[in-house]
């Protein structure tokens, strides 16, 4: 199955109940780029309402040559919004370098009908523009409304700006049989104090670490595929019902080492790829309009 965006599909009325099913492992569909995503920028907001914006230089220039839609995605800590959705406008120009704004906006979708507007670390939601639109340059980002939103002092929260690969760069990788990852957040450590253990702070993020298993068709494809590629980009497609894409979740940064198994007789021959990752970013699927 090819993915026709790497953005998930709005849920449509008729599928909540379906989007609010539990997960089968069998359900989930993997695919792959060769293709790096772009960490473009980097906004933290130092108050409710102002923030610095650092841009790379270096991924701009890899943006400039190849213009691509933008995701923007939460990193490190979980954000409470007390009472209304978090809005970001992002400023750079098009593909024909017409100047171009898009508009981020962090909500929790409807369907899903929780409680709170709790964003977990690595909750992303993609920059919205005029169709056909792509970025070519970023000039900045910067909150559309004060975030005075936000049910805690904002201070070290960061917003990563990602530049992703186009659908058509990504192949699923068929019959595959376990996928396993973790997460990269930080975390807690227990600071003694004599003999008791008195305060509980977030220590070193740990490495991203990643597997992909699947049967082998062949040696050149699958996830053989990605073998000698640095930083390659991995998309999971939980894929409920074989219909309702509920998210979608982005890893970049993907270096994988491949190994291969076959036995003897009917023994169904596998390879697996094993390495790590930069980030995770979770990618919603919206309500429908």
């Amino acid at each position: 199955m090819s993915l026709s965006s790497v953005i998930p599909p709005v849920v449509a009325t008729g599928q909540i109940a379906t989007a609010r099913e539990p997960l089968y492992g069998g359900e989930i569909k993997v695919h792959a780029s060769p293709k790096s995503t772009l960490e473009i920028a980097v906004h933290t907001l130092r108050t409710h309402d102002t923030g610095d914006t650092s841009l790379d230089s270096g991924y701009a220039i890899g943006l400039a040559a190849e213009p691509r839609s933008l995701l923007l995605m939460l990193k490190g800590k979980a954000v409470v919004s007390a009472s209304a959705d978090m809005v970001f406008t992002v400023v750079g120009t098009d593909q024909t370098g017409a100047a171009l704004t898009g508009t981020a906006t962090f909500k929790i979708p409807a369907w899903r009908d929780l409680p709170d507007r709790t964003f977990a670390a690595g909750y992303s939601t993609s920059v919205e523009v005029t169709a056909g639109k792509l970025f070519k340059s970023v000039v900045s980002i910067t909150p559309a409304v004060p975030q005075n939103v936000i049910d805690q002092a904002p201070t070290g929260f960061a917003f990563v700006l990602l530049a992703i690969p186009s659908a058509d760069s990504f192949n699923e990788i068929g019959c595959t049989t376990e996928s396993n990852f973790n997460s990269v957040t930080r975390p807690a450590k227990t600071i003694m104090c004599g003999m008791d253990g008195k305060f509980v702070k977030r220590g070193r993020s740990p490495v991203g670490e990643l597997s992909i298993s699947c049967k082998t068709l062949d040696h050149f494809g699958g996830i053989r595929r990605l073998e000698g590629v640095t930083g390659a980009t991995i998309l999971l497609q939980p894929l409920k019902g074989d219909l309702v894409a509920s998210e979608h979740l982005l890893f970049t940064g993907v270096t994988l080492t491949s190994n291969s198994k076959a036995g003897e007789g009917e023994d169904e021959a596998s390879q697996s790829g094993t390495g790590q990752f930069e980030l995770m970013a979770i990618i919603p699927a919206k309500d429908a309009a």
